[in-house]
């Protein structure tokens, strides 16, 4: 998993068909260490091998010993795939402290606005060429910059809401943890396009790209994410929020073996150690499960 030293109690992993994707981090993603800050912030990177047609999620782990700054009592998550905001969870204070938590984010609502909005899982898959026009080589050329990574911002806020919890509902509906709305997100999480809300899955066109662009950023065998509709159905209630502090950000470089192979990435030196941590069922006696669904961890027991 992912950790930013500045603050290793939050983790992050992509997790590919119930799998932990292997992270690899090669010299040049570590160096200078100006190229992993932005604007002030901490950035964990790696690139991770993707699998076509194969459904992800992204892991979120937060460890007891997180502590939450002053005046907070919010942790975000917020998931962006090839420069669009998928979700953008909500962790209480409240059903932090003292225990670890695993949050897996996997599905979305296409508008959160909207309680009868389909639902929507990520999906790697191939990129498609086309031709095309001048007009279209230029834009594919700015769309293409954010295809193919994921990130994940890690903030806190205050809420505007008394002791929030996740919701109880009796409509028969799974469960879903607390969101923050794209109001609740950092300027900065939304430069450059991040922020707007993920194309559905009735046509796979962003996922189409002039031959000349994917191959002059060698993405000519390259993935991007497609969004399929599932039939599962879930309660989720917005949580407004003020105060917002961003903690860090994660990014993964998703790419296919063949690619990660011909540019060397694949290289055990480049294996990102600090991914494999303690592998943990609900067999293990320091693992519970709480009154809203997620799984919590008393990481400071010995197993």
């Amino acid at each position: 998993m992912a950790i930013l030293p500045a603050n290793p109690h939050i983790a992050i992993a992509v997790v590919i068909d119930g799998r932990r994707a292997q992270e690899y981090q090669p010299p040049w993603l570590l160096s200078p260490p100006e190229s992993n800050r932005r604007h002030g912030l901490p950035i964990a990177k790696c690139y991770i091998e993707s699998q076509s047609q194969k459904a992800f999620k992204i892991q979120c782990r937060v460890s007891p010993r997180f502590s939450f700054p002053p005046d907070t009592d919010l942790l975000l998550v917020s998931v962006f795939v090839d420069g669009h905001l998928f979700d953008a969870r909500v962790f209480p204070k409240t059903e932090l402290d003292g225990l670890g938590c695993i949050e897996e984010i996997g599905h979305s609502q296409r508008d959160p606005t909207d309680p009868s909005s389909d639902w929507y899982n990520m999906t790697f898959q191939k990129l498609t060429m086309e031709d095309a026009d001048q007009k279209t080589i230029n834009a594919d050329s700015q769309r293409i910059k954010t295809v193919g990574i994921i990130r994940v911002v890690v903030g806190v806020a205050k809420s505007e809401t008394r002791s929030p919890k996740a919701p109880r509902f009796g409509d028969g509906k799974r469960h879903e943890p607390l969101r923050t709305s794209r109001n609740g997100l950092a300027h900065n999480d939304l430069e450059q396009g991040l922020g707007t809300r993920f194309d559905d899955g009735e046509s796979n066109k962003f996922l189409e790209f002039s031959q000349k662009v994917l191959v002059l950023n060698n993405l000519d065998q390259g993935h991007g994410t497609s969004y399929h509709k599932i039939d599962d159905a879930f309660d989720s209630v917005t949580l407004p929020c003020r105060n917002r502090q961003a903690l860090g950000r994660f990014v993964f470089y998703y790419r296919p073996h063949d690619v990660l192979h011909a540019e060397g990435i694949l290289s055990p030196h480049f294996v990102n150690h600090d991914a494999h941590g303690m592998r943990l069922s609900t067999q293990d006696d320091r693992v519970s499960i709480m009154s809203n669904g997620r799984i919590a961890i008393d990481l400071s027991r010995d197993p």
